[in-house]
């Protein structure tokens, strides 16, 4: 739950993967599968 949490809020502030891992150096999740996320949100956007 908690990294569900730190997901929306990284996106919130529309943070890119390597600010992530500058913020959270453990961050579990791949580059490709957040940028995916990234992807997802614009296409709901439109």
């Amino acid at each position: 739950m908690e990294a569900e949490i730190d997901l929306l809020v990284y996106r919130l502030y529309h943070l890119t993967y390597e600010e992530v891992l500058l913020v959270e150096p453990e961050f579990a999740m791949l580059k490709e599968a957040y940028e995916a996320c990234v992807v997802m949100e614009e296409q709901l956007k439109s």
